[in-house]
């Protein structure tokens, strides 16, 4: 008798141990308002046989993004369940930097230097496609709403036009790219959940090359991204 009481007790645990554990396979579509900085944007020119370097600022803008996913839920917990899924995204962002620059012209007449002031701005058009692998939190609270946080890890790849009255120059580059957010769900029904959520991207050590015909110009930095979103996923 114990025998059989001790082989169905661990056949219960083992039930509930796999619906416990039991995985939820999704699909998500997001998009929402992308706002990024070019960080310590750094300018190399090389000309006949010279090296010219400078920074750049911190040029900045806006822009949108739209991703798509696919993942799997995990029950793992009566507080909370995990979340992991493959995601792409694409980000399209215009940016700029105002710069000043003196220059000036000695004025024989006046027997004097004369400087002279000019003003502009440094624009750039950037389009980010980027592969992440994700990991979230999803707190249970027992009502419609799940608030959750997350991070990333993956790969960014980067097409970056610089914008001149003489010519656009077109770089591209890839980096590896990270990124950390929080948000809330909302679930619509029982498959189908809306979420609003915030992340913070990084895509890190962007080097952009491109040769010309007198030399080689490069453009480096890390790009930053704050991104709110709205999406949906649907869990089969």
């Amino acid at each position: 008798m114990k025998k059989i009481f001790l082989t169905s007790l661990a056949a219960v645990m083992s039930v509930s141990a796999a619906s416990a554990m039991e995985l939820t396979p999704y699909v998500a579509v997001r998009g929402g308002y992308d706002h990024a900085m070019m960080n310590t944007d750094k300018l190399t020119i090389v000309e006949d046989g010279e090296t010219y370097t400078e920074t750049m600022g911190n040029p900045m803008g806006s822009g949108f993004m739209l991703g798509a996913a696919a993942g799997v839920s995990m029950n793992v917990h009566k507080y909370f369940n995990v979340r992991g899924e493959l995601e792409y995204s694409y980000a399209n962002r215009s940016l700029e930097q105002k710069y000043t620059e003196i220059d000036g012209y000695y004025d024989e007449d006046a027997d004097e230097f004369v400087e002279e002031e000019y003003s502009g701005k440094d624009k750039y058009d950037q389009d980010a496609h980027t592969l992440m692998l994700n990991a979230y939190v999803d707190f249970k609270t027992g009502t419609p709403f799940t608030p959750y946080v997350g991070a990333g890890l993956g790969y960014s790849w980067n097409n970056l036009t610089a914008k001149d009255e003489d010519g656009d120059l077109k770089f591209d580059d890839g980096a590896f790219a990270w990124q950390v957010g929080a948000g809330v769900s909302y679930a619509a029904t029982s498959a189908l959940s809306i979420d609003l959520g915030y992340r913070f991207t990084d895509a890190m050590g962007l080097k952009y090359s491109k040769t010309v015909e007198d030399g080689k110009i490069e453009v480096e930095n890390d790009t930053y991204a704050h991104q709110v979103y709205l999406g949906a996923r649907y869990a089969f």
